[in-house]
């Protein structure tokens, strides 16, 4: 009971998720204050006018437009905000690569990264993207099974030739929130 106790003077996020996880709590009021205070008020006031963060899609790595929106779905945001399904829209229209994935960047353009597709998948279809927008996305990772059955991010960079447990689960949280989305 302390821990609980503990984790509810924490960040609105972490409450919501302790309500919810912890104490079997779906409070949607509390999940609405994560765009209006704390962590997730942060994430969205460094979002600039072009609808991107960091620089661009992928860079600056740990800043860019992709790990702040991966973040901001870890954080548990809710679905149903217009800032984010505008940006996931931005990044449909211009960052695929021939493959049907998304590209990392300009240099980039035939092939996507599977883990980034995995990830993509993952918060794009927890913040409601329509299906028919995610298939490609879908088709893109499938075309990447390892003869293991897994995933490795750097097949097409440098021929690995088994799969990678980071990659692998990165497909796999991003599939199953794609089968909860539907």
């Amino acid at each position: 009971q302390q821990i609980v106790a503990w984790l509810l003077e924490g960040d609105v996020s972490i409450q919501y998720q302790v309500w919810r996880d912890l104490l079997g709590v779906d409070n949607k009021e509390l999940q609405d204050k994560i765009e209006m205070e704390g962590w997730g008020y942060n994430f969205l006031s460094k979002q600039h006018p072009n609808g991107q963060w960091g620089d661009d899609f992928y860079q600056p790595k740990w800043i860019s437009t992709h790990y702040t929106l991966l973040d901001l779905r870890n954080l548990c945001l809710s679905p149903n905000n217009d800032v984010i399904q505008k940006s996931i829209d931005l990044i449909l229209q211009n960052e695929k690569a021939l493959d049907g994935g998304i590209r990392l960047g300009p240099s980039t353009a035939q092939r996507s990264d599977v883990c980034v597709n995995g990830m993509f998948l993952n918060y794009a279809s927890y913040f409601k993207t329509p299906e028919n927008k995610l298939s490609c996305i879908v088709d893109s990772i499938l075309g990447e099974i390892m003869n293991d059955g897994g995933f490795n991010c750097r097949t097409s960079r440098s021929g690995a030739t088994h799969s990678s447990l980071h990659t692998t689960i990165s497909v796999l949280e991003g599939f199953t929130e794609f089968q909860k989305a539907k």
